[in-house]
C-alpha cells in the first residue's frame, strides 16, 4: 500500500507525496513544499488529514 513518497528536490529540502487508491502519486499541499525532512517526517506522523494513516 502506497502510504508516503518524500522526494528529494536537491537544494536541501524536500517535498511530500501521498499515494491515491489508484497507485498515482499527489503532491501534499496542506504542508508549503520544499520543507526540511524533520518537517515532513512530523506531518507523516501528526497525519492532520488523515490522509496517510486514515
Amino acid at each position: 500500500m502506497a502510504i508516503a513518497q518524500i522526494r528529494y528536490e536537491g537544494d536541501g529540502t524536500w517535498t511530500l507525496y501521498f499515494g491515491e487508491r489508484y497507485g498515482k502519486w499527489t503532491m501534499y499541499f496542506d504542508l508549503d513544499t520544499n520543507q526540511p525532512i524533520n518537517a515532513i517526517l512530523d506531518e507523516i506522523g501528526m497525519d492532520p488529514t488523515g490522509i496517510f494513516w486514515g
